[in-house]
Formats: C-alpha cells, structure tokens, sequence
C-alpha cells in the first residue's frame, strides 16, 4: 500500500486533470515508465498555482500547446500492443478487521487519538468563547462542564439515530408530546448537553488558524484522519473508479453547490475515488471553489496519464486528430488512432450519441452484450468503462 504521508499544499482544482492527480497518489507501485523520454510532457502539463506569474503561466501554457501539437498520431497499433501493466498490491480487508460488529468497525475508523482531539478542541473553543464572560444561572451557557470522550461518542451515536429517525424538528426528539415522543432519545443524552456540544463542538484551535485560511481549513483534521483509516483499513483493487458525489444539504453553506445531474441536486460536492468492485471510499476531495485543498504537484513518472488528462481537458480537443474527432459515423461505426510514443488509443464511436474514449491499457476489440433482449457490439474500452464506474454510485447507496 503507498504511504500515507502525503505532503499537502493549496492547489487550484481547475481541471480534470488536477482532480486524478491527486486520486493516483497511491499509484506508487504500479508505474515503471522512465522519466528521461518524457521530461517535456511532465513540464507541459504542471499545476499552475496562484502563486504563479502571468509569465510562468504563459511559458507553461505554451510548452503544453507545443507537446500537444507534436504527437503523431497513426492508425498502426503499436507493435508492443496495449495491454494492462502489472498490478502488485493484494486487494482486500486489512488483517485488523477481525469483526463483523458496527461498532467496532466505527472505532477502527473514528480512533481514540480522533475522540481525544475533538474533546480537546472543543474544551479550548469553550474556554476561549467564555473568557471574561459571566453567565445568568438561568442561561443554558452557565451549565457548561468541559465534555469528555465518553459524552462525544454518545454524541455521534444521537447524530446517527437522528438520520435513522427523521423528524423535521431537532427540539421534537425530546417532545413529550405522546403522537412523536420518543423516550429512548431522552436516555441517551440530555437537551441542555446536546445543544451545548453542538455550540462549542471544534477540530482546530481558531486562534492557530491563519488570516487567509482555507474554507474546509476548519474539518481538515477529522477529514485527514478518516481518510488515512479508510486507506488503511481496505486495499483497493486493480480497478478504481473517480466521480463527483453531492451529498445532500440545502441549509447555509458557502460552498454549497447545485448540480441539476444528481439526484439531490443541492449540497456538498466532493470528488471521490472508489473501489469500482466494492464502491468502498479510498479518497476523497471536498469541493470548496477556488481554494479547494488537493495535493501537491509530484514528480512520480505517470507520463501517458498526464497526457490523456490533458487532452480530455481541452474543449477544442487540441492535438488530437482531426480524421477521429470530425469524421462522421453512422450507429455501431467506430474509428480508432494511435500514439505509439506515449502508447494511448483514441476511439470515436457512434451511439445514440458520438462517444470518444481515451486509453492507455484496453485493446480495441469488441464486445458482445445484450441490449433489451437484443445481442450487439460494443468496444471492449466501454464495456469496460460502463462496468468499472459504478464505484461512486454503489458508494452513494
């Protein structure tokens, strides 16, 4: 499994490439290229950051363009043919996971070391809201004792009996009202504790925070943490898939996003790399704009992926073969060129829409499926695409 340690800076997640630069940080094992044959395509497809001069973006914007216009593009296959590189790591469950039980699977993923952090910084955000204050006796404020690990997992364990029981308002849940009481609520956790938590409850100290932090600057702790678990807790398998989730909120947010091709359509969007068997989370990326936090530009030799990125990320196709991109096709037809350099194909093929598809591993050959009862042919590069990005969406049910 790669390294958990990923040195983390402020980049601009502008495109597609800068997302699945990030998710294939624990591709460590698996590329073999070498890095002297292509040392111009790596410097033409850096990360612009916003510490970069108008100068620099423009000489790498130009270097890019200049890589993008030089490859030669064929209809011979390459000699070596296209095949999948070797894949070392042995997919499945870490050998800690020893129990089927809820609850100590949610104890390997939210640790000792998290619970005693947020007990820690949500006692010093109380502190720091309460100096020099004195409080009525009467105020709700006046009962606060510094909470313990014990009072946070009771907290959490409230927030997921409130998802299994909705009800449209948090003050109902202690309603002795006899249509909606619920008495069992009323046992875990007292009205007075739960507001109380939810007013003070911090993962970092405000006071260590800088002037132009980062929007999600605050979560970060948690997030990291939960992410390195979820790495080490699971090996993922050969095949991964990355999509954008949108988690449902429409309450106050200020990077709440609206997305009219997801079924939630307002909420918390996040880019996500999942295993494309299980759907099993292996990394995630929270969405804040401009800000997003990402990972740093690294040096690791995944030269034919930076290319297919960048190619896929121009709108005008740039580079890329006019006698694939502008030919038409009738239903079922397909083209396929050749980069024999980098060792990538380019498909165009004809569906109900015109469908492109980039790759640097899948032969072109077809597959037959069966399509409403009725048998056809596909390219092995979509039948492949269509059974290997259902990661996101198993994740999200």
């Amino acid at each position: 499994m790669a390294s958990l340690k990923k040195k983390a800076s402020d980049v601009k997640l502008n495109s597609t490439e800068d997302i699945v630069r990030f998710m294939l940080e624990s591709d460590e094992e698996i590329s073999d290229c070498s890095s002297s044959d292509f040392d111009d395509v790596i410097d033409g497809t850096d990360i612009s950051t916003e510490e970069d001069s108008d100068d620099d973006i423009q000489r790498m914007t130009t270097r890019k363009i200049k890589v993008m216009d030089n490859l030669c593009w064929t209809k011979c296959k390459p000699v070596s043919g296209m095949c999948r590189q070797i894949f070392h790591s042995e997919p499945g469950v870490h050998e800690s996971v020893t129990s089927d039980d809820p609850l100590e699977t949610f104890e390997l993923l939210f640790t000792n070391e998290l619970i005693d952090m947020i007990v820690k910084m949500t006692n010093k955000y109380a502190d720091q809201s309460n100096i020099g204050k004195l409080h009525s006796k009467t105020l709700r404020l006046s009962k606060w004792v510094d909470t313990t690990p014990s009072n946070i997992r009771m907290y959490l364990a409230v927030l997921i009996y409130r998802g299994l029981l909705h009800k449209p308002r948090n003050d109902w849940y202690y309603s002795k009202n006899l249509l909606i009481t619920t008495p069992g609520f009323r046992r875990l956790m007292s009205q007075n504790k739960l507001l109380l938590i939810e007013k003070y409850l911090h993962f970092v100290d405000n006071q260590e925070l800088e002037e132009s932090y980062n929007r999600s600057a605050k979560i970060q702790p948690v997030l990291v943490s939960l992410i390195e678990r979820f790495k080490l807790l699971l090996n993922h398998s050969r095949d991964i898939s990355i999509d954008e989730s949108l988690l449902l909120w429409k309450g106050r947010l200020s990077w709440k996003q609206y997305s009219r091709t997801k079924r939630a359509r307002f909420g918390q969007k996040s880019f996500v790399l999942c295993d494309a068997a299980t759907g099993y989370i292996w990394n995630v990326i929270i969405y804040t704009g401009a800000d997003t936090l990402g990972i740093d530009n690294r040096d690791e030799d995944y030269h034919a992926s930076k290319i297919i990125l960048s190619l896929l990320d121009g709108r005008d196709r740039k580079g890329l073969p006019l006698s694939v991109t502008k030919v038409e096709l009738k239903r079922g037809e397909r083209v396929v060129e050749y980069e024999n350099t980098l060792g990538i194909s380019l498909l165009h093929w004809k569906d109900k829409r015109d469908v492109f598809m980039m790759s640097a591993c899948i032969p072109d050959t077809e597959k037959i499926v069966v399509r409403r009862g009725i048998q056809a042919k596909i390219p092995t590069v979509i039948h492949e695409y269509n059974q290997l990005m259902g990661g996101e969406d198993r994740s999200d049910q």
